[in-house]
């Protein structure tokens, strides 16, 4: 679940984060184990970042270059699995979205599963 996602949210709030997952796939990368072979999922993780189009949009900008600064080249574990980073594109420059300013940072991954 998400926070603020109210159909009156807080209007207060300086800015906000969305994140999307357009999608990826998995592939069979290993053979002739049954039951333990690896899988390997590919995708993309698309951080959106927003603040109100009256607001300096600098702090947009910065928020969204330290998320892709941050991420570049990691590798993080989840459960028994590790994700690896293995690409954040470069900003798009933003646009306006009604009364918001949004910055996108696309964001790639690769992890291994076992099965």
């Amino acid at each position: 679940d998400t926070w603020n996602t109210d159909q009156n949210p807080d209007a207060s709030a300086p800015g906000w984060i969305t994140l999307e997952f357009p999608g990826g796939g998995e592939q069979q990368f290993t053979t002739g184990a049954p039951g333990f072979n690896l899988f390997q999922e590919n995708g993309q993780v698309t951080v959106r970042v927003f603040c109100r189009i009256a607001r300096n949009r600098n702090t947009a900008e910065s928020y969204a270059a330290t998320i892709r600064n941050a991420f570049r080249a990691r590798k993080f574990a989840c459960g028994s699995a590790t994700i690896r980073i293995t690409d954040t594109a470069p900003m798009g420059g933003g646009v306006i979205e009604g009364s918001s300013w949004a910055e996108s940072v696309a964001i790639g991954y690769e992890v291994f599963h076992i099965g």
